[in-house]
């Protein structure tokens, strides 16, 4: 059977000298394995269509345990990515992640079209990829049913002064109310009130705000602990992305 669809290509794989096999995640069929024969090949019609981050038009045949690709012409390739080495090690732990949140055989629109925003900002850096980065971390724990406790105020008393953010918990804190989270994050300059943005506002401006040196460090630290300690593991090419950081730094 022929199916056509829109897919992201979240990963992809070299099998011999001329396919690929890729991860896709399209928004009615969620995520699909697809080989693409000869697409290695030079001069291929699906190259392009079939690398890493490039949103695309399929046709697939449809067999037992995986699609094979008949056609696919690239929609969006976010070709600035590849431009700068942080930039696309960061693409690359959006798309890790969003591979390991997608389910098969069901609808996952908002996740694909959070991850296209997502690879459009880092691309036409809309923000600071910090920012971007951080937004991300929380929005797409929410979709994936992990949405932390993070309303801009603390979660046992209601107090909107001197705020933690608890990783292990999930939720915001006061001093006096913070559990023993040796992760706590205090949320100065801001970052309680950006985290309670990203959780409540319209899908298409998670990254319209900005936030202070301060309140930035703190927003990105509480996004990144909490996605890990929510998911309880960590990504391969995050300590990649923070290797990269580490070493432009000197």
């Amino acid at each position: 059977m022929l199916v056509k669809t829109a897919g992201l290509v979240l990963r992809e794989t070299r099998v011999g000298e001329a396919d690929k096999l890729l991860c896709v995640l399209t928004p009615t069929d969620g995520k699909i394995t697809v080989k693409a024969r000869g697409a290695l090949r030079k001069g291929s019609r699906t190259g392009s269509a079939t690398q890493l981050f490039a949103f695309s038009e399929m046709a697939l045949f449809q067999g037992k345990s995986q699609y094979t690709l008949n056609e696919a012409s690239a929609v969006e390739l976010f070709f600035p990515l590849r431009e700068r080495v942080e930039s696309m090690a960061l693409a690359a732990y959006v798309c890790e992640v969003l591979e390991l949140l997608s389910d098969a055989d069901s609808g996952m629109e908002e996740l694909l079209r959070l991850g296209l925003n997502t690879l459009y900002a880092l691309s036409e850096q809309t923000a600071a990829e910090e920012l971007i980065k951080a937004a991300f971390e929380l929005r797409v724990a929410a979709l994936a049913g992990y949405a932390p406790e993070a309303e801009g105020a603390c979660t046992a008393c209601g107090a909107a002064e001197d705020l933690y953010f608890s990783p292990a918990e999930g939720a915001v804190f006061c001093r006096l109310h913070l559990p023993g989270d040796r992760g706590a994050v205090y949320l100065r300059g801001g970052a309680a009130e950006a985290m309670n943005y990203v959780l409540s506002c319209d899908a298409r401006r998670i990254f319209s705000f900005r936030l202070g040196e301060e309140g930035m460090r703190a927003f990105s630290v509480a996004a990144e602990r909490y996605l890990l300690s929510a998911l309880g593991r960590g990504f391969r090419t995050l300590d990649y992305y923070h290797k990269i950081q580490s070493a432009t730094e000197y």
